[in-house]
C-alpha cells in the first residue's frame, strides 16, 4: 500500500500480485509538477509478456509530460509515442490510463481533468453520497468495430477477440512484433500507441479511481465503486479501502495482477 497528499490531493494506492508468478502492473502518482504547478499525474500500466515495459513506462511517462508546453491532445499524443520509441524493440507491452488533474482550473463543473488511455485499463469517476460512477475510458480492445477494422486494414486479423490470435489489446506500449510494418504510419498499425484523450471535470463530491483490469474480473465499474464508497463511510483510509477491494477481488476468483489508485480532491497533508 502506498498513500500520499498535499494540499490538493489525498491519494491511496493498493497492488497485489495475486494469483499470477510475477507482478507485471506499475503505476506513478505526481502530486505536484515540476514544471506545471497545481497539476498532478496519476497513472497505472498494466503489462503483459513481462514486466519491463510496464516499469519503463511508469518510470518515465512524468519527465516526458512534464515537458510539455500545454497539456493539448497533440502533444500528449506525441509524448506517448516518444515513450513507445524510446523502449526500443521490446516485445513485451503495457495499458496506460493516466489522468492529468489541474487545480488551478475551477469552474461550476468542477476540477478540470485530462484523459489518457490506452488499452483496457480504466479511469473512473465516483460520487460519495451515491456511489453512482462515470466512466472516463473506454477499453481499446480488438472486436470494437473501429479498432478491428484498422487491425485488418494493417494486415491482421481478429480471432476470439484477440489480435491475430494473441493480444488482447488494441492499443498499448511496446509489442513492437505488432507494430512492425515499415509501410504504414504509427496509427495505423495493428497496434497503435495513439491515447485517446479526452477532457473531463470532478465535482466536490466526487473522486478519482484509477485501476488496472484485474479488478475487473470479479467486479463492474459500478460494484467496485460502490463498494469503495460503503467503506469510505467509516475510514479515511483510502489505501486500506483498496486493499480491501483487492482482497475480495482475489477471493471473488480473479487471477491477474491488480493495481487501484483513489484520488481524493481533499487536504492530504
Amino acid at each position: 500500500m502506498q498513500r500520499l497528499g498535499n494540499k490538493n490531493f489525498k491519494v491511496g494506492v493498493c497492488c497485489m500480485q495475486g494469483r499470477r508468478e510475477s507482478m507485471e502492473d506499475a503505476h506513478v502518482a505526481v502530486v505536484d509538477m515540476e514544471n506545471h504547478k497545481g497539476w498532478a499525474l496519476f497513472a497505472v500500466f498494466d503489462g503483459h509478456d513481462g514486466s519491463e515495459t510496464s516499469v519503463f513506462c511508469a518510470e518515465n511517462i512524468y519527465k516526458k509530460l512534464d515537458s510539455c508546453k500545454e497539456f493539448t491532445s497533440e502533444e500528449i499524443i506525441e509524448k506517448f509515442l516518444e515513450l513507445d520509441e524510446d523502449l526500443g524493440n521490446r516485445n513485451s507491452g503495457s495499458t496506460c490510463s493516466l489522468v492529468l488533474v489541474d487545480t488551478n482550473t475551477q469552474t461550476d463543473k468542477g476540477t478540470r481533468i485530462i484523459v489518457a488511455n490506452l488499452g483496457d485499463s480504466r479511469s473512473l469517476v465516483g460520487r460519495y453520497d451515491s456511489g453512482d460512477v462515470r466512466a472516463l475510458t473506454t477499453d481499446h480492445k480488438p472486436e470494437l468495430p473501429s479498432e478491428a477494422s484498422r487491425i485488418e486494414a494493417a494486415g491482421g486479423v481478429v480471432y476470439r477477440n484477440r489480435v491475430d490470435s494473441s493480444l488482447a489489446v488494441s492499443r498499448a506500449f511496446g509489442d513492437k512484433p505488432y507494430k512492425a510494418n515499415a509501410k504504414l504510419a504509427k496509427d495505423k498499425q495493428k497496434v497503435i500507441c495513439v491515447p485517446e484523450v479526452t477532457e473531463s471535470y470532478i465535482a466536490k463530491n466526487e473522486f478519482l479511481y484509477i485501476c488496472c483490469d484485474g479488478i475487473f474480473e470479479t467486479y463492474t465499474n459500478e460494484t467496485a465503486i460502490q463498494f469503495c464508497t460503503s467503506l469510505m463511510k467509516d475510514t479515511q483510509d483510502t489505501a486500506a479501502v483498496l486493499s480491501n477491494l483487492l482482497t475480495s477481488t482475489l477471493k471473488g476468483g480473479s487471477r491477474d495482477n491488480m493495481t487501484a489508485m483513489l484520488i481524493e480532491l481533499a487536504d492530504g497533508t
